[in-house]
């Protein structure tokens, strides 16, 4: 595959494969598309989760980074903004139980992107609850999917053990969040 994407986008420096994504968890990516700028001194100049401006990229490359400080604050505005999906994200999975299977596969994928995303942008001091949320959304979304998204998901192998452990992943990071960025999570709220 990468040698085809180079030959097709003529691309002449080395690009590495690496299929097991042990490269990703490294570099603490869980989702795609992201993006991350690296200087020539090999420090994390930016981090993108989605799309990401050209103009954005070119002005970090010539030098007018940020400072620090709108840096911090800019991590924060977006690991908030995330913060809020997942909330409207547990708003909508109220529909589940009564949503057709592909409306309940979107209601999944919306809470682990959200989670994930979360866990990906969190500052610092909140990146250990918000990977231990993400987990345990992944971990229950999984448990519905093996039984095949059933409209009562109390009736699916494991529920019980995945559902607490994701509210217990939520309590944990509800203090935190609503701290940090004013968003309320809910107990109880996942399907």
């Amino acid at each position: 595959m990468a040698n085809e994407f180079a030959d097709t986008f003529d691309i002449t420096h080395t690009l590495l494969w690496d299929q097991s994504f042990q490269s990703w968890a490294q570099l603490g990516v869980s989702l795609q598309p992201s993006a991350k700028l690296y200087g020539a001194d090999g420090e994390l100049l930016a981090e993108w989760l989605g799309p990401f401006d050209k103009e954005d990229v070119l002005e970090l490359i010539d030098g007018n980074q940020v400072s620090a400080a709108a840096g911090a604050d800019a991590t924060v505005e977006r690991f908030c903004r995330y913060a809020d999906r997942f909330s409207r994200a547990q708003s909508d999975a109220g529909a589940y139980p009564t949503a057709s299977d592909d409306q309940r596969q979107r209601i999944l994928d919306d809470l682990r992107y959200a989670a994930n995303a979360l866990a990906q942008t969190a500052p610092g001091e909140l990146a250990v609850l918000s990977e231990q949320l993400a987990a345990a959304v992944r971990a229950h979304s999984q448990v519905l999917l093996d039984a095949d998204l059933p409209p009562d998901p109390s009736t699916a192998g494991g529920y019980d053990d995945s559902a607490a452990a994701l509210d217990s992943a939520i309590g944990a990071s509800i203090a935190a969040l609503n701290e940090t960025c004013d968003v309320m999570l809910q107990l109880h709220a996942t399907p």
